[in-house]
């Protein structure tokens, strides 16, 4: 088995560890399916157990949407009835809103699913495509490890993919520490030819799969974008990300 494949059953195990809720019906996995996906009575939900192998058990949900002319095809898990992942199947028309707007639709979404306190870390567009991720906000810390993916069309603002799983895995209860350093003693461990613009409280997962605090900053060199991760307790750098500058993920008037 490749590395790819293991890493994938990896997951998958930790998913099915993580979904201990009481088993669902496939009648209530439809609605659950017809909330997530806001489809019409008009709409034929399809709901049969998975047979591609998976650790976990899941329902396979394929909605037609003649309203919408469009198709949806939904993993929800047995155990809980939690929606895993779904994708919207149909041809995107040209832009009409803007990647703010859709960031806007993004948030309102997840409030009304039910995944409160999460904020915006990434957004990227793909030609009429909105990309985004969030994470879950923990008492003002960034939580790095609670993460949902959205795709969200930019011709009408449909949400056209919901991408969960290591949400669903990591999602938890925290006694976050206190910082050790301040952030101006991390700062100091930054490269000086940095231009800090934000900085924010996170927790990342470390390279041997620990959770650590961090002071995580956004700046610039030359025209580049960085996001970097100094450990909050012994100023160690622990990660470091270049951005998209074309699409930045911060508001530098805040």
């Amino acid at each position: 088995m490749g590395a790819g494949l293991a890493a994938i059953d990896d997951l998958n195990g930790e998913l099915k560890r993580a979904l201990d809720g009481d088993p669902v019906s496939k009648e209530e996995a439809e609605k659950v399916a017809r909330q997530y996906l806001d489809v019409g009575n008009q709409a034929n939900v399809h709901v049969a157990e998975t047979g591609n192998g998976l650790a976990y058990p899941a329902y396979t949900v394929v909605v037609d949407d003649p309203d919408h002319e469009t198709n949806y095809y939904m993993d929800i898990s047995v155990n809980g009835g939690e929606p895993i992942w779904f994708l919207q199947e149909r041809q995107i028309n040209e832009q009409e809103i803007s990647l703010s707007d859709a960031v806007e639709k993004a948030e309102k979404y997840l409030k009304e699913m039910g995944k409160e306190d999460m904020q915006l870390v990434d957004s990227r567009q793909y030609d009429s495509i909105a990309l985004l991720e969030f994470v879950h906000l923990e008492d003002n810390v960034r939580v790095y490890n609670d993460l949902i993916s959205l795709e969200v069309a930019l011709d009408d603002g449909d949400i056209l993919g919901y991408e969960a799983k290591a949400y669903l895995i990591n999602h938890k209860e925290r006694d976050i520490p206190d910082p050790k350093l301040t952030s101006e003693e991390a700062r100091e461990r930054l490269n000086t030819r940095l231009d800090v613009m934000e900085d924010h409280l996170a927790v990342i997962e470390n390279d041997l799969g620990q959770e650590v605090l961090c002071y995580e900053f956004y700046g610039v060199i030359d025209n580049d974008t960085y996001r970097i991760f100094i450990n909050a307790e012994d100023g160690e750098e622990e990660k470091v990300d270049r951005l998209n500058t074309s699409e930045p993920v911060y508001d530098f008037t805040n």
